[in-house]
């Protein structure tokens, strides 16, 4: 049995996979966990004694439901906080669909709030901080916070993709067509379009094909308001080709009129461009599906690539050089990714982790990042392609001994980066980008931050003072 379709046949027709086996069993409960489907399978099979598995995915759905109200209670406190700040919003991805197409948050998890600001960017990032959110990470889009009191993010959006000037937003008429505390169906179907197809190259967990399907099966589409939207978008590809991928992937239930005026239109390079589940887009596809999105509109696209950079403080987007962006590109393109231990199961399954997961934990066994880390600590990792490590980050690397979670101390442009122990006296062998697999953003019990420059700073120093200690003593 593949699993993946396995689990795709089930979420087309409602019938639940049934394993033959105990290694099948698991490798579905897996892939199900992977895909974000294990909610909704346990809703179809909680009923049925005989049912395969219902108790481990009645454990993954309760956890599920449990983190999810936590993040929708999140979602509403922040939206408190900048409506405190005269700051309007409105909800993206998950928080947008949890409750309004799903019976319950457990069968839609997500991984972080996403939250669309209408109005003064500068307001509704002084208010978080002001609240005691934490900013992380800034992108071209959206900037990053964790929440104050758990592990939660929050990403606060200026635009709803990358290269946000591509597909402007209206704030005054989006506000105007909400439904109730949400975006309106069209406005919310061209939201989850762009998503997928602009922003992840049609690279998407079956929950997330799920969102698009039960959005076009629960609720009604005004096609000359779509048409509408659409355009004020530019988007029009981009709903196309998302409507196209839903109904391979999922049975999405595409109208004729919704068919008639996107998904045919779609050029045939693009309409043939398989989706993918489980693993991140390869640079060259999201690309060409970007490419092909942007029509009309390329040599903006172009433009926004190379020199639009993060969001500032006042919500303009930094510059950066063109030149030098073509340079990073190029050798970006050069890289290739360290490959795995032959037949090394841990190696593969750590791998499709890391691509099918955004936030993965593992369990500390080692003393060398004491007091940062100690044994039998649970620390919280986000893959590199969506948390990129920074000096004094601690990263789960490869190291030549076998998988580490050491300090990242020296990270120069251009050159090898350097990691490190805290305990050790010695830096670890010069290591490439793609070595680094994961960031560390979090830990438990977390009795000091994990994160700290000077920390990086200070064993850095120590290791170059044993280093000129044994070369004079040499």
């Amino acid at each position: 049995m593949d699993v993946r379709d396995a689990l795709r046949d089930f979420v087309k027709t409602g019938a639940a996979p049934r394993p033959a086996g105990a290694a099948e069993a698991q490798a579905l409960l897996v892939a199900a966990r992977e895909q974000g489907v294990a909610g909704l399978w346990h809703e179809a099979v909680a009923g049925d004694p005989h049912a395969d598995l219902v108790e481990p995915l009645a454990t993954i759905h309760r956890a599920w439901l449990a983190r999810g109200l936590q993040q929708l209670a999140l979602l509403e406190r922040t939206r408190e906080l900048l409506r405190g700040a005269g700051v309007r919003s409105l909800p993206l991805s998950g928080g947008a669909v949890a409750e309004r197409l799903y019976a319950t948050a457990g069968q839609r998890p997500m991984s972080d709030v996403d939250l669309l600001a209408l109005d003064d960017w500068t307001a509704a990032v002084r208010q978080l901080r002001s609240a005691g959110y934490e900013e992380e990470e800034r992108a071209d889009h959206a900037w990053s916070f964790r929440a104050p009191g758990g592990p939660w993010r929050v990403e606060l959006h200026r635009h709803l993709t990358s290269c946000g000037r591509l597909f402007p937003i209206d704030a005054e008429a989006l506000w105007a067509r909400r439904s109730g505390e949400g975006p309106s169906s069209e406005d919310l179907l061209v939201h989850l379009a762009l998503h997928a197809a602009f922003q992840h190259g049609l690279v998407l967990s079956l929950v997330q094909w799920c969102d698009l399907r039960r959005l076009l099966e629960r609720e009604t589409i005004d096609v000359a308001r779509l048409r509408a939207v659409a355009r004020e978008l530019h988007a029009e590809r981009a709903l196309g080709a998302a409507l196209h991928a839903a109904e391979r992937v999922v049975g999405a239930p595409v109208p004729e009129p919704l068919r008639a005026a996107f998904v045919q239109p779609l050029p045939a390079a693009l309409g043939e461009l398989g989706p993918l589940e489980r693993v991140a887009p390869a640079s060259p596809r999201l690309a060409r599906v970007r490419w092909h999105v942007a029509r009309g509109r390329r040599l903006l696209l172009l433009r926004a690539t190379l020199t639009e950079g993060p969001l500032r403080e006042d919500g303009s987007q930094e510059r950066r050089r063109a030149l030098g962006r073509v340079w990073s590109l190029a050798r970006a393109r050069r890289r290739a990714s360290p490959p795995a231990v032959p037949g090394c199961l841990a190696d593969e399954a750590l791998d499709d982790c890391l691509a099918g997961f955004d936030r993965l934990r593992l369990t500390v066994t080692g003393g060398c990042m004491s007091p940062s880390l100690e044994p039998g600590d649970t620390v919280v990792l986000e893959p590199v392609r969506k948390t990129a490590p920074r000096f004094g980050d601690v990263v789960l690397l490869r190291h030549p001994a076998g998988l580490r979670l050491h300090r990242l101390v020296w990270r120069p442009p251009f050159l090898r980066w350097r990691t490190k122990a805290d305990r050790s006296p010695f830096c670890d062998p010069p290591l490439r980008r793609q070595d680094l697999l994961a960031t560390v953003v979090g830990s438990a019990p977390g009795r000091v931050r994990v994160r700290s420059g000077w920390a990086a700073l200070k064993s850095l120093t120590a290791a170059l003072a044993v280093r000129i200690h044994l070369k004079d003593a040499a």
